[in-house]
């Protein structure tokens, strides 16, 4: 058979299980109008109970008017829905409208069982019996002794056991909740297992940095240098290999040299023009040597002379040769020329030499800055160390020693200085008595934690000066917006990393960040980083508190849903791929219909229409219902025919009891034996137990 043409549509006259028939509709009437507008409702499989769960215990309360009303769990098995079985179509069932159920029914739980199902009950002190009793209201007189046990009381949900899974099921099955009413079977509800799931993604929020001013008060300064060059006997060219020893204080800087003075001496034995004449030679040479890398024009002196005063010092001194420092300088020719230069040469190549003076100037430029920086630094904490120590105000000179500490952070930003310089800088002493001084401290080592690795003031002092700060900055103009942004980071990336559940702590980063308006207005970077943090807080409320009880907390996830969806949308971020995290999300917490309407503008992708008709099923036969049965029909057309048949049967799939509607399984039976994943794990389940 592949149809139902033929099949009587009638009830027909069926002897039920338990006592319950289907041969009088008029009790259903309290049913109808209760299960019209039904709280969230679950009938779950929980260590082989069926444990049903209704958030709404009144709802449990208007059904049970009689001892009789009730519910039970329907088992249905999977075997008369597959394709080529005629029991489809010829077991009397819902299918072919001939009976209320289509499987096997459990024992039902009438008014007096379901008592212990009302958790967390409170008595109503202004119920009383008397009065209850003899009320007017539509529930007879007689049944209102069974229900005013029920009626005394609050409770927050109904919860309770509807008996074991049965051990002789065979195959794949599903259950549904049977409504009893006066023993007459009137409503079946339909669960269908929705698979939701918490979305994880956090956005990557940038380290704002303070921005400060990179204009430090750094002068030039002059430098003098005197020294002295020997002379070796004949030689009169030089080089830098030769001056360097004697420029090494300045070496590592950049300079500019003003004038330089060149005194040459030669000594007495010589030729004194010829002398004169090498002398100068050398000492431009020398003077050249000192020119090269010079932007400007330097102005160089030269003067030379015969070295007659150091002589005669030196001869005095020897009491070999004293007698020469009492003759004249022609009587010292005449006897230098008789005994031989030779002989005094220890003395003679002192006095070859030129006697330099140096004047330049450091400049204030990216090569000095190190060492203008850390003459700054530490003429600044003297005068602190200098005034804290004879008890004098520090405050103006701590101000001017954050000034200098900013500016070296700037430079570091700019890449003129390496971030090793900025962690070297110790904090003075009295530090915390300047807040931003101690939030700029604070600041820079997270930005630069590798370099502040080292510095173990830093690390010592992190929690005591975080601390100090909170205590002691009540007035929120104490702290700089940068400051605050970083602590609120920070606390999402240790919430993060330790998976911390706290609402409280949570709606306080909140506040904090909304605190941050008028940073946030005043910089498109500081706007971008805050939108971040404000996602980054919805997914952490999403993720460790809200998921800890789903239903009760599913308003409050809507909210943070939908900041998530405009946080997409407003940086062009949304795609197919999210807004299905977004619309698994949802259906976690239980917000089925908003789940689909966050994804219907994307329901032309194959894959959110895999995730959205599997939402939208419906097990009844309304107008609304068909529609969709019949859309379905028309998507096996348009869709990826393995994701089309693979939204079938399985978990979180569209639930096999779909095919009470004949045309849809007629064209999944049609196009799906070979294409879905469920129907060929059961086949080859089956064959290999045969081949046993």
């Amino acid at each position: 058979m592949n149809s139902f043409n033929g099949k009587q549509e009638l009830l027909d006259s069926y002897k039920y299980d338990f006592n319950l028939r289907h041969d009088n509709p008029e009790y259903c009437r309290a049913c109808e109008q209760a299960t019209a507008n039904p709280p969230p409702i679950t009938l779950r499989v929980e260590k082989n109970m069926f444990i049903l769960r209704i958030e709404d215990s009144d709802y449990v309360k208007n059904l049970m008017n009689d001892k009789h009303d009730g519910f039970a769990v329907e088992i249905v098995p999977f075997d008369d829905y597959m394709c080529g079985n005629p029991a489809y179509y010829t077991k009397p069932s819902r299918r072919n409208k001939q009976l209320m159920l289509n499987g096997k029914i459990l024992k039902p739980l009438f008014r007096n069982d379901l008592y212990n199902g009302y958790k967390k009950r409170q008595k109503k002190k202004d119920v009383k019996f008397v009065q209850y009793i003899f009320k007017n209201d539509s529930v007879s007189f007689f049944k209102r002794f069974g229900k005013y046990k029920l009626d005394r009381f609050n409770s927050e949900y109904f919860e309770i056991s509807l008996g074991k899974v049965p051990k002789d099921i065979n195959g794949p099955w599903a259950h549904n909740l049977v409504y009893i009413q006066d023993e007459q079977i009137c409503h079946i509800d339909y669960f269908t297992n929705y698979c939701g799931k918490v979305m994880e993604e956090y956005q990557s929020v940038d380290f704002i940095p303070r921005t400060a001013d990179d204009q430090c008060t750094l002068r030039p300064e002059q430098r003098f240098l005197h020294f002295n060059i020997p002379f070796e006997q004949g030689k009169s060219e030089f080089t830098k290999r030769d001056i360097n020893p004697f420029t090494q204080s300045i070496s590592n800087l950049s300079y500019d040299i003003d004038s330089v003075h060149i005194q040459a001496y030669s000594s007495v034995e010589g030729d004194s023009i010829i002398n004169k004449n090498l002398q100068i030679q050398r000492s431009k040479n020398i003077a050249n040597v000192l020119k090269q890398n010079q932007n400007k024009e330097t102005k160089v002196r030269i003067t030379a002379s015969t070295d007659w005063s150091g002589f005669y010092q030196s001869v005095s001194k020897n009491p070999k040769w004293k007698y020469l420092s009492s003759m004249s300088k022609d009587q010292v020719t005449n006897e230098l020329s008789k005994i031989g230069p030779d002989k005094i040469e220890t003395f003679l190549k002192e006095e070859r030499r030129g006697e330099i003076d140096l004047y330049c100037t450091i400049t204030v430029n990216d090569k000095n800055l190190n060492y203008f920086l850390t003459k700054e630094i530490n003429r600044i904490q003297h005068e602190i160390d200098s005034l804290t120590f004879v008890r004098q105000p520090v405050k103006e000179t701590l101000e001017e020693f954050r000034l200098l500490y900013e500016c070296i952070h700037s430079k570091v930003a700019q890449k003129k200085l390496d971030a090793e310089f900025l962690a070297s800088v110790k904090m003075p002493r009295v530090y915390h008595i300047n807040h931003p001084l101690i939030q700029d401290f604070i600041m820079y080592g997270y930005e630069y934690k590798e370099a502040f690795k080292k510095n173990r003031e830093w690390k010592e002092n992190l929690k005591t000066d975080e601390s100090y700060l909170q205590t002691n900055c009540s007035e929120p103009s104490h702290i700089l917006p940068e400051y605050q942004f970083m602590l609120i980071r920070n606390s999402i990336d240790d919430y993060r990393a330790k998976k911390l559940s706290d609402f409280n702590a949570l709606q306080n980063l909140l506040d904090r960040l909304i605190a941050l308006e008028g940073f946030y207005q005043s910089d498109s970077i500081a706007q971008l980083n805050i939108e971040r943090l404000n996602f980054n807080i919805n997914v952490l409320l999403l993720n460790t508190v809200f998921i800890r009880e789903p239903v009760k907390f599913s308003s409050n996830a809507l909210k943070s849903i939908a900041q998530l969806q405009q946080f997409y949308e407003k940086h062009q971020q949304a795609n197919a791929a999210r807004l299905i995290n977004l619309g698994r999300t949802a259906v976690y917490f239980d917000q089925v219909f908003h789940a689909i309407e966050l994804m219907n503008p994307y329901a032309n992708n194959d894959s959110i229409l895999a995730y959205i008709m599997p939402l939208e099923y419906q097990q009844d036969t309304t107008v609304e219902a068909i529609e969709w049965y019949q859309s379905l029909i028309v998507l096996s057309d348009k869709m990826d025919l393995n994701m089309w048949c693979n939204m079938f049967l399985d978990e979180c799939k569209i639930p096999f009891q779909a095919f009470d509607y004949g045309p849809l399984r007629n064209i999944f039976c049609e196009k799906c034996i070979e294409e879905n994943d469920f129907i060929g794990k059961l086949i080859w389940k089956k064959e290999s137990v045969r081949s046993k």
